[in-house]
């Protein structure tokens, strides 16, 4: 997982923010945000992959076909608008991991969606993604 997070963090085109996302029973989950000029923003929750990942490395035989499939959720979000209105939001899974319609995502900021604790920074990481210049000329 290192590996991946560092062909991330340090690519010109893409960056990484963590922060959580707030599940309707009022639990936080934790997300990984990348934001790329291909795909705008994706957003996926990564935690139990994380923990998967570290399993499967302390096993003296490591077998890549034995681990579960991740559960992610995609979300495409207008990086064009300062709210950050949500484009598409990918179903099943938005509905199974997050507990949220995509229908009544889609439309609305993603920023209601993130914990008022994180939502400075990530604003703030997301602006400077936005200030790129490899990504304002896309």
């Amino acid at each position: 997982m290192a590996t991946v997070q560092e062909n991330v963090v340090n690519d010109m085109v893409a960056s990484q923010l963590v922060s959580r996302i707030r599940h309707k029973d009022g639990t936080m989950l934790p997300i990984i945000s990348v934001f790329s000029v291909c795909y705008e923003f994706l957003i996926n929750y990564t935690y139990e992959r994380i923990r998967r990942h570290h399993e499967a490395f302390r096993a003296n035989k490591w077998d890549p076909n034995g681990l579960k499939p991740e559960s992610r959720v995609c979300m495409i979000l207008n990086r064009f608008s300062r709210d950050l209105i949500v484009m598409y939001a990918s179903s099943p899974s938005c509905d199974f991991i997050l507990h949220i319609d995509p229908e009544k995502i889609v439309g609305k900021p993603f920023l209601v969606f993130i914990c008022s604790d994180d939502l400075a920074s990530f604003v703030e990481q997301i602006d400077i993604a936005k200030s790129l210049d490899i990504i304002t000329h896309t």
